[in-house]
């Protein structure tokens, strides 16, 4: 097991739920989904996690600028923040 690998993808899950709590994996999967294609819209997402759009739409709320603020959303785009786009280099970059 590379250990070091591992703790660097804690740490990027923890800068994406800010440490919160009571994450789901929905919320986790679809951070990555949007982080991974860098930027993705609400339908798409819906598609790819096999949920509903409105579903899709509270998530985004919770990890968007009034929540753990690891997302955003432009027109109908939803995005990365650039705190967790530089987690992710570093984690790149370092392993």
């Amino acid at each position: 097991m590379d250990v070091p690998a591992l703790k660097g993808i804690i740490s990027l899950l923890e800068e994406v739920i800010g440490r919160k709590k009571d994450a789901t994996c929905v919320q986790l999967l679809l951070a990555m989904y949007a982080t991974e294609a860098n930027g993705i819209t609400q339908k798409e997402l819906a598609a790819k996690l096999g949920i509903n759009e409105s579903t899709v739409s509270r998530t985004v709320r919770i990890l968007g600028p009034e929540g753990t603020k690891c997302l955003y959303k432009k027109g109908d785009i939803i995005y990365p923040a650039e705190r967790v786009v530089k987690m992710i280099e570093r984690i790149e970059r370092d392993f």
